[in-house]
């Protein structure tokens, strides 16, 4: 969490958002992008070496057994498998809410971002699709928003 922190803080002293006083500007979508790639690259690459290095069965590691013998690390252990699959399935549902909403809005297709999360998370992780699918929910939103001149947006130039 403190490395995470620290590289947010350092990107967004080095790519500002906004467009008022600062030298070298980046656009949205950019920022977006540079700020969320390591933190899913990191993700990914744990992901990667949990499954490649790992010992033990992975049904073992992910899914929650019956504990055989009652002791206090089996009990963490489990507790935290709990938290392992409450946590990414509830971010996965928050992100198929959010791209829903997107798709419903006419800025993208549904379908593809189920296909495309059930593949990440096989592959990349729970934690790294999760990122993955609210960096191209951003990603659409911000091209929609490009198109569409509103109401609200007359008169506001200069």
């Amino acid at each position: 969490m403190t490395i995470a922190y620290y590289a947010i803080t350092f990107l967004i002293a080095y790519l500002p958002l906004s467009t008022t006083g600062s030298g070298t500007l980046f656009s949205y979508r950019t920022t977006i992008v540079l700020m969320f790639t390591p933190l899913i690259a990191i993700s990914a690459a744990l992901w990667i070496y949990t499954i490649l290095s790992c010992p033990y069965p992975l049904s073992q590691v992910f899914w929650p057994q019956a504990l055989v013998v009652d002791t206090w690390l089996g009990r963490l252990r489990r507790i935290l498998q709990f938290d392992f699959l409450f946590l990414n399935g509830t971010g996965l549902l928050w992100a198929f809410g959010l791209l829903r909403d997107a798709g419903m809005q006419g800025v993208g297709g549904t379908m593809k971002f189920a296909l495309v999360a059930g593949i990440a998370t096989l592959f990349l992780g729970p934690a790294a699709a999760l990122g993955t699918l609210w960096v191209w929910r951003e990603l659409l939103v911000d091209a929609g928003e490009g198109e569409k001149i509103g109401p609200d947006t007359k008169g506001k130039e200069g």
